[in-house]
């Protein structure tokens, strides 16, 4: 089951979007060959994120067109340790920068998204504890392959 809900109003808060989500995954009803003692717990998981863009349009400088984001997740994890469940969160933030145009089309752009998250699983009570650090970077692309042309 997956619920989400993002906002992103124009006008006074146009520089501003955040969302939130929540999102259970049933292990209860997945069949294994595990003892009763060792099957995996359901799980959930809510997160909630912001962006924000300071003057994307007028493109005075290029840290004025980038965007910048903020998240936290926290939830239960599905893992059975010796009958406890464990915790799960972390924290992240990353940037959308704007590659530059190769071309004159005003509609086609590129972003490159980097993120840095920092988390922990388990506890200073439970039997497991995993703190962990993730980098991610990755690619938008958006090009003109959709338009019909007027000259073939």
């Amino acid at each position: 089951m997956l619920l989400g809900r993002s906002a992103n109003s124009r006008g006074l808060f146009e520089r501003w979007s955040f969302g939130a989500e929540y999102s259970t995954t049933q292990w209860n009803t997945y069949r294994s060959d595990f003892e009763p003692n060792d099957r995996p717990f359901n799980s959930w998981m809510a997160r909630v994120g912001g962006q924000f863009s300071p003057d994307p349009i007028s493109g005075r400088s290029y840290w004025s067109s980038v965007n910048y984001r903020l998240g936290f997740n926290y939830g239960k994890d599905y893992i059975n340790a010796n009958g406890n469940q464990l915790n799960i969160w972390s924290v992240s933030m990353g940037a959308g920068m704007p590659i530059r145009k190769w071309r004159s089309y005003d509609y086609q752009f590129t972003i490159l998204n980097a993120t840095l998250e920092y988390g922990r699983r388990g506890g200073n009570t439970s039997v497991v504890t995993e703190n962990f650090f993730r980098i991610a970077m990755g690619v938008s692309l958006s090009d003109i392959w959709f338009q019909k042309r007027k000259y073939d």
